[in-house]
């Protein structure tokens, strides 16, 4: 069994904060020990969201699973198909979209030459549902044909 998805979140506005996470933090490796969960300290990050404590260096935080490891600290993370950033901002994740609704209009275009507008949704909505909702907004749907906006 691993301990897969674990989340550890603290509002740390003072010294004390940074300790107290960094207690919950060895508490939670504790945790995962005596219950046999199996985890890579090398898999696990930390993102720091808003100001920082100390002006331009971002907290380290420590795990030891044998040995102590640095939590790698990171700006942005995918968790769950969602894309989160440091600074809460939602551009990379409809990027990512935008691209995937991109690929799949490509592929209707490679294999489908001319298809009228009924023919057309069909096809796009049943790519939609098979690789999750793309981004919408990017087709629209003129008289005859298709278009990419």
């Amino acid at each position: 069994m691993f301990a897969d998805n674990t989340k550890l979140w603290a509002r740390v506005s003072s010294e004390a904060d940074l300790k107290s996470l960094q207690h919950d933090l060895n508490k939670l490796v504790e945790w995962f020990n005596e219950w046999q969960l199996k985890f890579n300290p090398a898999k696990c990050k930390v993102m720091h969201i808003g100001r920082q404590l100390h002006s331009g260096t971002a907290a380290k935080y420590y795990m030891t699973n044998g040995a102590t490891k640095e939590v790698q600290s990171v700006n942005e993370e995918k968790d769950l198909g969602v894309y989160f950033s440091s600074n809460l901002k939602y551009s990379k994740q409809y990027v990512k979209s935008a691209a995937r609704a991109r690929s799949v209009l490509g592929l209707i275009r490679q294999h489908f030459r001319r298809l009228d507008i009924v023919d057309f949704l069909v096809i796009y909505k049943t790519c939609e549902t098979s690789y999750g909702k793309l981004y919408p907004g990017l087709v629209t749907a003129p008289s005859e044909g298709y278009s990419v906006s």
